[in-house]
């Protein structure tokens, strides 16, 4: 399974009971904080802000929201694979 647009990322997050806050850049928030130009040499990399829920204390750091992302999306695979 490939995630190919923010909107597929924003639903698997919301299988998790996430929510995708935000999708930008570093270079798009410094433009949008300090102005346009002053992002030179920025970081375009994509960054995706999620909200965490204090109820769910597993995904509060990165190693328990990756293993939960890797486990369900394995499984996604694995059933694919199966049909």
């Amino acid at each position: 399974m490939e995630l190919s647009t923010d909107e597929e990322f924003d639903e698997l997050c919301f299988q998790f009971g996430l929510e995708l806050d935000e999708v930008t850049s570093e270079k798009e928030q410094i433009e949008r904080e300090q102005g346009l130009g002053k992002a030179k040499g920025a970081s375009e990399d994509v960054e995706y802000k999620i909200d965490v829920p204090a109820n769910r204390y597993d995904l509060l750091c990165i190693e328990g929201l990756t293993a939960q992302l890797g486990e369900t999306l394995f499984n996604m695979l694995d059933e694919q694979v199966s049909s």
